[in-house]
């Protein structure tokens, strides 16, 4: 069964791509402060795709598996690996009033998210980036 979703890669369907997610996170009760990882982590990542890859179209795939909240990302817009990015900001001892806005995106996803994948691949007929993010739902072992 092909679970994926396929939106405008437009802010204005961000909306209609969350529900997809608080579906999922609904039929399995997820916890309210899990939940809010889950919703920051996504938006910060759907919302860079749709502002930075170029690309016209985004495809969202959620599960919730073995204990596991998954969250992938496909779009065909320029090849991105986000996960290779060192934000220097984000080490910044500067004041936060003179700091540039933005940027914490890709290292507030990484401190959400318990395992995170980045491949370049062929998906519907075209290169795309293919982003997985996966956080675990076991309260032993889950990020706090």
């Amino acid at each position: 069964m092909n679970d994926w979703k396929c939106y405008p890669a437009s802010l204005d369907d961000f909306e209609d791509m969350r529900v997809v997610l608080d579906e999922v996170a609904d039929a399995v009760m997820i916890p309210p402060d899990i939940m809010i990882k889950l919703e920051l982590g996504f938006e910060e990542a759907v919302v860079n795709v749709i502002n930075y890859s170029g690309s016209d179209r985004i495809w969202i795939k959620v599960a919730a598996v073995d204990n596991r909240f998954n969250i992938e990302i496909v779009d065909h817009g320029v090849a991105f690996n986000p996960l290779v990015v060192n934000d220097p900001r984000a080490s910044d001892d500067s004041p936060l009033e003179e700091r540039e806005p933005g940027g914490f995106g890709i290292f507030l996803i990484k401190q959400t998210f318990d395992e995170l994948d980045y491949r370049r691949e062929m998906f519907e007929g075209a290169p795309a980036n293919h982003l997985s993010l996966a956080l675990r739902l076991d309260g032993d072992d889950a990020q706090t």
